[in-house]
């Protein structure tokens, strides 16, 4: 596991997985994964494995296919379950809640992964990012490299964008 001390953040950014609308008894909250959702979380874990820095925490909505995808990722990467952080100001969340939600993390991180939904998710890519992006599909893996020394720092485009990451389509 490679991590670095210096003036740049790593930010992921990974948009849950595709969800299963098939039973509407359930909440938006309780969704799960679908068929597809469960076969592209896990690809897009071994693109995160295979990039050269591995986040030190990740943070997950609590809703059910957000925390799934969570942890299909923390197992690629050797991080547990219970080492997940679940923070429900990240379900429904607004572009300003998710940049307060990353001001809160501890400066021990420099690197971390957050799992949540759109619109919030494409929102907090283009508020950050000095590169623009379309809207995030489901399971893509974003990386920003934030131009700050802490994460209190955190500010509108104080990030690059280095990589967009999308799960192979199925033939």
């Amino acid at each position: 596991m490679t991590t670095k001390s210096s003036n740049i953040k790593t930010l992921y950014l990974l948009r849950h997985a595709k969800s299963d609308w098939n039973d509407r008894k359930l909440s938006d909250f309780e969704r799960p994964l679908n068929v597809r959702g469960a076969i592209q979380a896990p690809q897009i874990a071994n693109v995160l494995a295979a990039k050269n820095n591995y986040p030190q925490a990740i943070i997950s909505s609590p809703a059910n296919r957000a925390l799934s995808t969570a942890k299909i990722v923390a197992v690629q990467i050797g991080i547990t379950e219970s080492e997940i952080g679940s923070e429900k100001r990240i379900y429904e969340a607004n572009i300003f809640t998710l940049m307060y939600l990353l001001q809160e993390t501890s400066d021990d991180i420099d690197c971390l992964l957050l799992v949540g939904h759109n619109p919030g998710m494409s929102g907090l890519v283009n508020t950050l990012s000095k590169q623009k992006a379309a809207p995030i599909p489901t399971c893509a893996l974003i990386q920003l490299e934030l131009e700050i020394d802490a994460w209190k720092d955190i500010a509108p485009e104080c990030a690059n964008l280095m990589s967009i990451d999308v799960p192979k389509k199925e033939s």
